[in-house]
């Protein structure tokens, strides 16, 4: 079986490229397959080589790596998009998450965590910065109205799941500690996403915590 991993770089500044290309390509089963020095490229690039994953940078030339990764799930819907950058601004970290990023990782970090990283989302899970993810839930109101009127309440093994996934847990880890296998995790979160409109991890816990279903104190990174 092959496992190697095929990854698209895309950031404005050749010498981080060549660094970062350098560092994740001492994995044995990464291979970077594409780079892009400005939007309209790293578009082009994921739909030409459809990478597992896109390492984009958020402040790009042309289009910037929000709209990256909204025309990149278009054109290839199984790509990977993690938002490397230099800026965790609430902002930028709200509209990534609605864009269904699979992560927002800031770039000072070290590159044992960046590998982990790129390997939890390539398992389908959603991977923040701390900072990123305080700058996600801050000020985030207990109630609001949603533009569909009633939603669904998730069951109460489903809600259990969303707190566990709020917590940090990755699926394996949630089936464990829940005596469950990974496939009923996984069919807990997808009834989830269905019942509340949303299509991702992220998402869905946002929405929770605004809610009120989940506290700030139980979101990981929001002590």
């Amino acid at each position: 079986m092959n496992n190697h991993f095929r990854i698209l770089l895309a950031d404005d500044h050749a010498v981080l490229r060549s660094g970062l290309r350098a560092l994740l390509e001492t994995e044995s089963d990464f291979h970077v397959v594409a780079e892009a020095s400005n939007g309209l490229d790293a578009v082009r690039l994921v739909e030409e080589h459809q990478p597992d994953v896109a390492l984009v940078d958020i402040s790009m030339p042309g289009l910037n790596g929000i709209e990256i990764a909204r025309q990149a799930k278009t054109c290839s819907p199984s790509t990977r998009i993690i938002i490397l950058s230099a800026y965790g601004d609430e902002q930028y970290v709200r509209e990534a998450l609605q864009a269904g990023v699979a992560g927002y990782l800031l770039k000072r970090i070290e590159m044992p965590s960046l590998i982990a990283s790129i390997r939890l989302a390539m398992a389908g899970e959603v991977v923040w910065d701390s900072v990123c993810a305080q700058a996600a839930f801050r000020d985030s109101p207990t109630r609001v109205s949603t533009s569909s009127g009633l939603v669904e309440m998730p069951r109460d093994r489903e809600m259990e799941v969303l707190r566990l996934v709020a917590a940090g847990h990755a699926n394996k880890e949630i089936a464990s500690r829940l005596c469950i296998s990974r496939r009923t995790v996984q069919t807990h979160l997808l009834n989830t996403y269905r019942k509340l409109g949303v299509d991702n991890r992220a998402s869905a816990v946002l929405f929770a915590v605004k809610q009120g279903w989940i506290g700030l104190n139980e979101v990981v990174g929001c002590e």
